[in-house]
């Protein structure tokens, strides 16, 4: 009563009013304060349906919020009585039912693959297990670690040792094989089944019986311990570690060649993925075990297939990677492009892209990280357009070079004054009305594909003599000569041929490079970084049987070495104190290239990171982009730029390429538009 007394009003209480209209008393609901100052079971009951100890009088239906207010997993609750996911309300502790489901996606890694509650829901699985094993009594512990002693042996188990082994997990198959390891120190890491054990000490004796024995327990022959047990293979294949590990995932980041045979599950696009976006083949190709590096090429070989998101990635549609642009109306200028980018065996994607449009400009631009997980790339790409453009406003009109020089110094110097680690190189093409201005820094690289027409010289066919027969000769006619075959040729026109082909044309494809490699030993560049006090060496390795010799500046004897000699960030080797910064062994400067636009030529240009250009040359790629679109018009698909720039991916991936690998595909052409919307691309330059 307290309650309504005040949500009336407590003047119309001590002094009421008559002319005052009276109001209905607001639903206690609408506030909790009054639930907790004078809580009303009366009122709480008839919210939920339940009866108070105190009143006998009928209720109301019990309300529930709308299913949709919960969109979020339940952080704590359990089923409906129907199955569904349900929450815990905080007013009355009483389940309510939500939408979500158990796959609902949960989290995003980003390395392209994404944590669902599903993998949470195991991983919690094996904390639960493990906590158990942890909290056993000291009996329980020994048992499970009797176990786990034989699968984590350094040495092969012999027969004898495997025997014993079976002897035990056959006492309680169940219990043992989803026993979880824990306090063995370097032994065995805690949250392993035993399977995991063995594969993470590659003991193939050890995984084939452990395999064997869930198998018998899953088709049950009618012995006791099989017919109730429920470690099955699949079930132990599937099982995740505290990492969301799977048996497969810590045999492949340990090397163990061996036991992955056995162990073997799901590849490509379906291979299993840890909680932070791995497949078996990410782990192993990122691991730091020397087992994993020395066997690299052969894991590879082993885990490899198309789609595995570690290494392909798991790109954004299509669509959502083209783009086009255009300048003030009027003007003409419209450009499409397409963007492609896969993390490749590096795992960790440190490439970033940039296309940004302003009225009469397009700026494109890749940049290739190093060592920063990425960190200097994405800032690059990020400021790179604002500063331009700044810069563009401070520099005599027309004067684009000079802007794009200022612009990557100015860029620079941000950069270090944010204390970013790392570095990166980027090339960038500014494309006017008139112009491609590309700037290059670094080993990053930029190429225009053209298309000229050529005639083919007729080719003169001789008449062929006619021969006389003998025999009594007939009086023929003679028909009337064409007045214009009769005609004599003018001085200075060429004698038309009797019997001459037709004139044919024909197409070929040029490449021309709009950029090039900022590489230590380049003459000009060795010199630069000789001049700073820095050196320039080779560094080889064998793959393969092929030997592979990389020129790097060195910074110290013994210490680190960089494969460019120009790059944004990279300050450890831009530290001489006598020198401009244009004279360090490691600059920013850009080097720039212009291209007058050709309306009748210019067809593509292609901006590509060196993972690119490591497997394939300028004219091997720009043969390739002509091709593939041709091909694609043919299947009149869509979006055709964003896909011929993941199959040049995909085939630089086939290649060998083991870097990341991002490149951008530009149509120069008056179908652009055509090629953004509907993938119709004719041979045509754009005309302004």
């Amino acid at each position: 009563m307290l309650a309504r007394w005040f949500e009336r009003g407590i003047g119309q209480i001590v002094a009421p009013d008559e002319t005052i209209a009276s109001r209905e008393p607001p639903e206690e609901a609408a506030s909790d304060f009054w639930a907790t100052v004078a809580p009303d079971p009366v009122w709480e009951a008839s919210q939920h349906g339940t009866r108070s100890t105190s009143v006998n009088a009928t209720t109301t239906p019990a309300k529930h919020p709308p299913a949709s207010a919960f969109l979020s997993p339940p952080a704590r609750g359990g089923t409906t009585p129907t199955g569904g996911s349900s929450v815990v309300c905080v007013h009355c502790n009483q389940l309510t039912p939500t939408k979500t489901g158990e796959d609902d996606l949960i989290a995003f890694d980003g390395l392209f693959s994404p944590v669902n509650a599903q993998l949470s829901k195991k991983v919690l699985t094996a904390a639960q297990y493990t906590a158990v094993t942890m909290t056993s009594p000291p009996k329980e512990q020994e048992r499970f670690n009797k176990v786990f002693r034989l699968v984590s042996s350094s040495k092969t188990l012999d027969p004898k040792m495997l025997g014993r082994l079976e002897k035990l997990l056959r006492k309680d198959l169940d219990g043992l094989l989803n026993a979880r390891s824990a306090h063995l120190g370097n032994l065995c890491p805690d949250g392993l089944t035993p399977l995991m054990a063995a594969a993470y000490h590659n003991q193939v004796g050890s995984v084939k019986l452990i395999l064997e024995l869930a198998a018998a327990a899953d088709s049950p022959d009618g012995s006791p311990t099989a017919a109730t047990s429920t470690a099955t293979a699949a079930q132990l294949t599937t099982d995740v570690d505290l990492q969301g590990r799977t048996a497969e995932h810590i045999a492949a980041e340990m090397g163990a060649v061996d036991v992955l045979p056995l162990l073997k599950g799901p590849q490509g696009q379906d291979a299993p993925v840890d909680l932070v976006g791995r497949t078996p083949l990410g782990r192993a190709v990122s691991s730091s075990h020397k087992a994993a590096q020395v066997n690299r090429s052969e894991l590879q070989k082993t885990l490899f297939s198309p789609g595995d998101k570690s290494i392909c990635g798991e790109p954004t549609p299509a669509k959502a990677r083209l783009g086009k642009s255009s300048s003030n109306i009027g003007s003409g200028i419209t450009v499409a492009y397409g963007m492609a980018e896969m993390p490749g065996f590096r795992i960790q994607m440190e490439d970033a892209t940039c296309c940004h449009s302003w009225p009469g400009h397009t700026l494109l631009g890749v940049c290739d990280g190093h060592g920063d997980q990425g960190r200097v790339s994405a800032y690059v790409a990020e400021h790179m357009p604002k500063i331009l453009r700044e810069q563009l406003g401070l520099v005599e009109e027309g004067d684009t070079a000079t802007a794009l020089e200022k612009a990557c110094l100015f860029l620079d110097n941000r950069l270090k004054s944010s204390g970013i680690k790392g570095g990166s190189t980027a090339v960038w093409a500014l494309i006017t009305d008139k112009s491609i201005i590309v700037a290059n820094v670094g080993d990053s690289r930029c190429i225009l594909v053209q298309q000229e027409e050529e005639e083919d010289e007729p080719e003169l066919v001789p008449e062929t003599p006619k021969v006389e027969e003998e025999g009594p000769v007939e009086e023929t006619k003679e028909e009337p000569k064409d007045a214009e075959d009769d005609k004599k040729p003018e001085d200075g026109e060429t004698p038309k041929a009797a019997n001459s082909a037709p004139t044919t044309k024909r197409t070929t494809t040029v490449v021309q490079a709009l950029s090039f490699d900022h590489k230590p030993d380049r003459t000009e560049e060795k010199a630069r970084v000789e001049k700073a006090g820095l050196s320039v060496v080779e560094e080889s390795f064998v793959e393969e049987g092929i030997k592979h010799v990389i020129p790097k500046v060195q910074l110290t004897e013994n210490g680190d070495r960089l494969a460019v000699s120009r790059a944004f960030g990279d300050f450890e080797y831009k530290t001489n104190p006598s020198l401009s910064s244009q004279e360090q062994a490691v600059i920013c400067m850009p080097e720039i290239e212009i291209h007058r636009r050709n309306a009748k030529k210019d067809i593509y240009l292609v901006l590509a990171c060196d993972g690119v250009w490591d497997v394939m040359e300028n004219d091997q790629v720009g043969k390739f982009v002509v091709d593939h679109v041709e091909d694609l018009v043919k299947q009149e698909a869509t979006d055709i730029l964003p896909q011929v720039g993941d199959a040049l991916l995909t085939e630089c991936l086939n290649r060998g390429s083991q870097d990341n690998m991002t490149a951008i595909v530009v149509a120069l052409s008056d179908a652009a538009e055509l090629v953004a919307n509907s993938g119709v691309l004719h041979g045509k330059a754009l005309s302004f």
